[in-house]
């Protein structure tokens, strides 16, 4: 069900738009640009503003008036016309599930509010982005973008953007399994919505209350609030709200075991979908299709739909939908006996699930990016020999024109001889600098095929055991008995750690490629602190260890750091500080001042660690003599990673640590 919240996040785009606006005021609108020839500041705002329009009635009539308002804004220096055409475009790039070139837009058009200074772009812009960070799965970056927002809007008392904020934090404590502060959240939204005679957000919030309350198992109490959220998006005609009830509804049918109902819901939601070409909605309906035709024994109908949802789910990337496609497949065919087909499909799911990249892929892009790199710097020697050609031919001509001119053309003769000297010298050195890059390119190739070769003897143990556990599964006549389900426990756990491996050697791949790029900005450290507690809350209630928050004698926490890195330097130690913690032990991150600058101690009451370990603490692949306490497993690169993340933000990274004593991780940043 959580999946249907990203339904909701569309839906609070659209809650944006006036759906209120029938063809005849959009007709007024084109009539007034028609009439208005003017290329100034007005007609930059009615393009703006037609084209807003136009999300209610026609999608593809917005971009060509976009890019006029956008071209004469920046023409005529207008930079809110320019920053709002930006923003609109973002908006129609999401709606079409583009969602990297919507970020690019909205990235943009923050740049360009600076000069414009307006609050309403800027927390819109920061809003959106924040939904699709979500969307990706990066809910600390999306957290922070919608406090930022957050703020804007109540520094400006924009009530309704108060209330899709507070619907968006909703959302990231929901995926993290806070439902009961989720509809907190979503009820302080409601209640706001209310205040204001917001209608459509009304019922927004409560579709959003009620997929909450399906989340508890509380299905009377959601079907309740689901039923009065669809009869008001039924009055106001929001097709895509009522395709995302519709199929919830459906859900709480499919739990009933009221199976034909069921069907009846994903029917009426897939035709709603369709008439409105919503392919997010369509590939939701194809997949619940599935789950009700496989309950029902119908495999054939069964393998049908969810094939058709998994088709639409890779065309638009959707990486949640995709994986439980590859997940009911197993079960389908599973059910019918084709039991290969069911472990491909399980494989599949298990990659997609732990987010596993083709370490083949990744050096096959990495090797066409370093053949690109080269063959820029080769194209860019020919561009330069042909413009002095053409350089040589013009010369030429004048001389040919001008040949009177005694004086003058043995001055441009000379003139052309320092030119072709010039460049005769310039072409060795440039052919001499190609030649050292490719020396180079070899030698990074050759730098991470060792890489891959040290780590072979790591890879190679899970895999086998992949290998061992799955053959005894697979060769089993008795079906998946309580051993074998054992041993798919096993093969789990050990494709985890496979996972953790790659991803460690990807992270060490791209430094020592050196192409690790710095976004050095101003932060408040006490705020990443903040966030990067909260991404733990579901492992520490695990396994019942305190993470507690301290900001000792700091008025202005602010340092320029990159904010990416520093989170994953963070991860890194707390999720190590836990891995050693014993149950009912406290993990603490402190932040102080010393002088002019900020510490971050990440501090634990764990083992300790030698003196011996000590000196070889921050190397690659190194194995220290304390182990994790719940088995937890490690590569042996992350310390080493977060050295360099640190070294290069111009910081420093050092330890404190005996025996039997714990262990605290000190990262020091010059304050800002």
């Amino acid at each position: 069900m959580n999946r249907t919240l990203l339904v909701s996040l569309i839906c609070l785009f659209l809650n944006i738009l006036n759906s209120s606006v029938a063809q005849p005021l959009v007709d007024s609108l084109r009539m007034e640009l028609e009439g208005y020839k003017l290329r100034d500041t007005v007609r930059v705002n009615r393009l703006n503003k037609a084209a807003y329009q136009l999300f209610t009635v026609n999608l593809e009539q917005i971009p060509p008036l976009l890019e006029e308002a956008i071209l004469l804004a920046d023409s005529i220096n207008y930079d809110y016309g320019k920053a709002e055409g930006t923003r609109i475009l973002g908006l129609y790039y999401y709606y079409h599930s583009d969602f990297d070139i919507a970020l690019d837009l909205y990235d943009s058009a923050l740049k360009v509010n600076k000069r414009a200074q307006d609050h309403s772009i800027e927390a819109s812009c920061l809003n959106n982005s924040a939904v699709i960070y979500y969307r990706q799965g990066n809910y600390p970056r999306a957290l922070d973008f919608y406090q930022r927002a957050l703020r804007i809007f109540e520094q400006n008392e924009d009530q309704l953007g108060i209330g899709r904020c507070l619907d968006n934090i909703a959302i990231i404590h929901s995926e993290q399994k806070d439902y009961k502060n989720g509809i907190e959240y979503f009820q302080q939204s409601l209640e706001l919505r209310r205040s204001v005679g917001d209608e459509s957000g009304i019922g927004t919030s409560l579709n959003n209350i009620g997929e909450l309350y399906f989340e508890l198992e509380e299905y009377d109490q959601a079907n309740t609030y689901f039923i009065e959220a669809l009869a008001i998006k039924e009055k106001v005609g929001d097709q895509t709200s009522i395709a995302s009830i519709l199929r919830n509804i459906g859900l709480i049918l499919l739990e009933k075991n009221d199976l034909n109902s069921a069907i009846d819901n994903f029917s009426r939601a897939l035709e709603v979908s369709e008439s409105i070409g919503f392919k997010y909605g369509m590939c939701m309906s194809y997949i619940h299709f599935g789950t009700v035709y496989l309950k029902k024994g119908d495999l054939n109908l069964a393998k049908q739909n969810t094939n058709k949802g998994l088709h639409l789910a890779t065309e638009l990337s959707l990486l949640d939908e995709i994986t439980n496609a590859h997940s009911q497949l197993s079960e389908i065919y599973a059910a019918e006996g084709s039991f290969r087909k069911a472990y491909d499909h399980h494989v599949l799911f298990t990659q997609y699930n732990d987010s596993i990249f083709n370490s083949e892929n990744i050096k096959r892009i990495s090797d066409l990016e370093n053949k690109y790199l080269f063959e820029k710097e080769k194209q860019q020697i020919l561009f330069e020999n042909e413009k002095e050609q053409l350089v040589l031919t013009e010369d030429n001509k004048r001389l040919q024109e001008r040949a009177q001119y005694n004086f003058i053309g043995l001055l441009i003769a000379l003139t052309l001889l320092f030119i072709i000297g010039w460049f005769y010298v310039t072409l060795r050195q440039l052919t001499k600098k190609v030649k050292l890059k490719n020396e180079q390119l070899k030698q990074y190739d050759n730098e991470k095929n060792l890489l891959i070769g040290l780590v072979a003897h790591d890879l190679m143990s899970p895999i086998n055991n992949i290998m061992g556990l799955t053959g005894i599964v697979l060769s089993s006549e008795d079906g998946l008995q309580s051993d074998n389900k054992k041993y798919l426990g096993y093969i789990q756990q050990t494709g985890q750690r496979l996972s953790h491996m790659i991803r460690r050697i990807l992270d060490v791949s791209a430094i020592e490629a050196q192409n690790l790029q710095l976004n050095m900005e101003e932060h408040d450290l006490s705020e990443i602190l903040q966030g990067v507690a909260f991404s733990f809350q579901s492992t520490l209630e695990k396994k019942g260890i305190k993470l507690s928050v301290s900001n000792t004698n700091v008025a202005n926490a602010v340092a320029k750091v990159d904010k990416d890195y520093l989170i994953q330097v963070l991860e890194n130690l707390v999720s190590n500080a836990i891995k050693f913690s014993k149950p009912n032990t406290e993990v603490k991150l402190l932040l102080s001042v010393e002088a002019d600058t900020l510490t971050i101690r990440i501090q634990d009451e764990g083992p300790g660690i030698s003196e011996e370990d000590k000196k070889k603490l921050f190397g690659i692949y190194q194995k220290l003599e304390a182990k994790p306490t719940d088995g937890e497993s490690s590569t042996g690169l992350g310390l080493s990673i977060a050295k360099k993340y640190v070294e290069a933000m111009d910081g420093e990274i050092s330890v404190q640590s005996e025996l039997g004593e714990g262990t605290t991780f000190l990262i020091s940043f010059p304050r800002g």
